[in-house]
């Protein structure tokens, strides 16, 4: 087990809780415009792959390969997150899960890997809905992964 393997466990159960109501803006966005935690890695972070992977195996989760770069962990929230969810944005009874996003592609010499996360219910109109929710722990927790697995982050603002 890889030393930042803990940590996306710990990642994963955050998540489960990040829709709860808390003073934060929070807004339906496209899926191109979910904010994404990037880093350069000089070589593939296959380890990060597998941990990302491994750490999406609790009850309800659903691992998903999009495509050759993009993998996602779909998961529960709590039952105080989906009732949120639901009732705030006019939802179907659906489940609603919380994804996390994580795409590897290459850059130059090296490789870049983005990992974002959002809430996505399915409206009453039937066109899934995509709602990001700030947190901090969560964005540290993400950097913290990335940083431990041999990633440089890339420079913010």
């Amino acid at each position: 087990m890889s030393r930042f393997h803990p940590v996306l466990f710990g990642l994963i159960g955050l998540l489960t809780t990040a829709c709860a109501p808390q003073n934060v803006a929070i807004r339906q966005v496209d899926l191109q415009d979910v904010p994404r935690r990037t880093a350069f890695f000089a070589t593939n972070p296959m380890a990060l792959d597998e941990a990302f992977k491994e750490g999406c195996n609790g009850p309800g989760d659903i691992f998903r390969r999009i495509d050759g770069d993009t993998a996602q962990c779909a998961l529960l929230p709590t039952p105080e997150g989906a009732a949120f969810l639901l009732v705030t944005f006019d939802a179907q009874l659906e489940e609603p899960r919380l994804i996390v996003e994580k795409r590897t592609r290459r850059d130059g010499d090296g490789y870049r890997v983005e990992m974002s996360y959002y809430a996505e219910v399915l409206a009453k109109t039937g066109k899934r809905q995509r709602i990001y929710m700030p947190r901090r722990t969560l964005d540290r927790q993400i950097d913290m992964i990335l940083t431990n697995s041999g990633g440089q982050l890339d420079d913010r603002p």
